[in-house]
């Protein structure tokens, strides 16, 4: 991800087409610098990787430390972790954030879904290698097991919580309108307002589901 705009990728702007806050020009040019010592990768790397769970996880094909691949669908398809085993470390790109919510894939048939199975594989590999550290690609890194499980809960409380706002408007949590005295994320305006973007699909669906529509949303 560090290296999108060295490949023209606009600056500022996720995979999936939504905008985050603009990073600082000293920090974009020493992601730059970062990028062209960065060694390539070997030929003959796999087109796709195999989903966590599955006993066989294709490995990052370069000289490096072994870097583990965990595919999943949650946030967007085809996207990754890397757990780097005698690092005791996984690199969850856009998950596990103590900055912003579970952001999801609002195309798939069942975002929420996905965004559990995600949570699931990265909590199987976790626990497969003995993962002490966790660097997401937006927030700190999280040090030690019990942080790790804490931020996996809070994911999973929030999904929860939105599942149930999408059903009931009235009820209270996360996905409620009130989230911003359950889930500390939400303080952030962007945050806030992929938030209330989220709620607003789901709630349309759950609408449609039911025979029902909410002129509000």
């Amino acid at each position: 991800m560090a290296c999108a705009a060295r490949r023209g990728a606009p600056l500022g702007v996720t995979g999936h087409g939504r905008r985050r806050p603009q990073v600082p020009r000293a920090q974009r040019d020493r992601g730059r610098r970062g990028c062209s010592r960065a060694r390539p990768l070997a030929h003959g790397a796999p087109h796709r990787a195999p989903r966590a769970g599955r006993g066989d996880h294709a490995q990052v094909p370069w000289d490096g430390p072994r870097a583990i691949v965990i595919e999943h669908r949650a946030h967007a398809p085809g996207h990754v972790a890397l757990a780097l085993p005698a690092a005791r470390v996984l690199l969850a790109g856009d998950m596990l954030s103590d900055r912003e919510v579970p952001l999801l894939d609002l195309d798939a048939a069942d975002p929420v879904g996905d965004y559990r199975d995600g949570l699931a594989a990265l909590e199987r590999g976790i626990r497969t290698w003995d993962v002490r550290v966790v660097v997401p690609g937006h927030g700190a890194p999280v040090r030690g097991r019990a942080g790790i499980d804490a931020l996996i809960a809070a994911d999973r409380s929030y999904l929860a919580d939105l599942e149930r706002a999408a059903r009931d408007p009235s009820a209270e949590g996360a996905g409620s309108g009130s989230g911003s005295a359950q889930d500390p994320r939400l303080v952030d305006p962007w945050v806030a307002g992929e938030h209330r973007r989220q709620l607003a699909h789901l709630s349309r669906v759950a609408g449609r589901s039911t025979g029902q529509h909410d002129d509000r949303l």
